[in-house]
């Protein structure tokens, strides 16, 4: 969208999510120490970019404290959003993206009341594109490694944009690229207003690191249902009347005394004893 306005790295950070790998910079986020990984030879894990709230000190004790999810400060007004997927991967067939989007969006779906539908013309409120470089949105992509995704707080300029590096190894179950379900899942979170958690075995943990198969974790599910709330119930069926009984038939259920009939022994023909009650032929 062209009527869209560009802005600089630093107008843009404070909403932007950028998954990065710290082997393409070297550099470690704000508020994450390089630690030993890389001092010793070895990467840190690729992990988000977008800068973590800091940890503010505790006035009565002094010892920091932070709550467990972290919201980005806007969600959706409804529960009932659309998305649209642009372009795709190269190395993955479109029903295979399609499916793995879907997925990553029923992670979220399943613990709140949010529905997700796939619309492919007109306006959408979650736009998904893979592209490459420069874009539009003066975040460039960097080719493979590095940067590999990025998307766009609710209530914010590009709200609901999420853009994949075009030439990122994207695969689906394996780690022998990078996990689309998984990167997909985390970008979700953000365009649904879930900031980074300290929880590091979380979904919305600033690292990527692969785990299969995925789920959320508790802090990723309280934090989604601060937002949005949880499942609706599914209502209670409409109670139906019991079939009422058919009347009797008084004509043909009615007992009565029938005179019994002796069969005539005479008239009747018979192969081989046949027993008749009181009598044997």
């Amino acid at each position: 969208d062209v009527s869209r306005k560009h802005h600089s790295w630093k107008e843009q950070s404070p909403w932007l999510s950028s998954l990065v790998n710290a082997a393409g910079t070297g550099v470690p986020a704000k508020g994450f120490p390089m630690g030993a990984d890389v001092q010793e030879g070895r990467w840190n894990p690729p992990r988000c970019g977008v800068l973590d709230l800091p940890v503010s000190p505790d006035s009565q004790n002094g010892r920091n404290r932070q709550k467990r999810f972290v919201l980005s400060g806007g969600r959706w007004d409804k529960t009932d959003l659309t998305y649209k997927i642009i372009r795709f991967p190269w190395q993955l067939v479109k029903a295979k993206v399609r499916r793995t989007i879907e997925e990553a969006l029923k992670v979220w779906s399943d613990v709140t009341p949010l529905t997700f539908t796939e619309v492919q013309e007109g306006r959408a409120d979650i736009v998904i594109d893979f592209t490459r470089y420069w874009h539009g949105d003066n975040l460039p992509f960097d080719g493979p490694g590095g940067i590999l995704a990025h998307a766009f707080f609710p209530k914010t300029h590009r709200e609901g944009d999420v853009h994949f590096d075009y030439d990122e190894t994207w695969t689906i179950g394996n780690n022998l690229g990078t996990d689309l379900l998984q990167v997909a899942a985390h970008e979700f979170g953000h365009v649904l207003g879930l900031q980074h958690t300290a929880v590091s075995k979380s979904l919305m943990s600033p690292f990527y690191i692969f785990r299969y198969p995925l789920s959320l974790s508790e802090d990723d599910k309280q934090g989604i249902q601060y937002l949005y709330g949880k499942p609706k119930l599914d209502p209670d069926p409409t109670p139906t009347q019991p079939a009422e009984l058919p009347q009797p038939d008084l004509e043909t259920n009615e007992i009565t005394n029938v005179e019994s009939v002796q069969p005539d022994t005479c008239d009747t023909a018979f192969d081989a004893a046949s027993p008749i009650p009181g009598e044997l032929l």
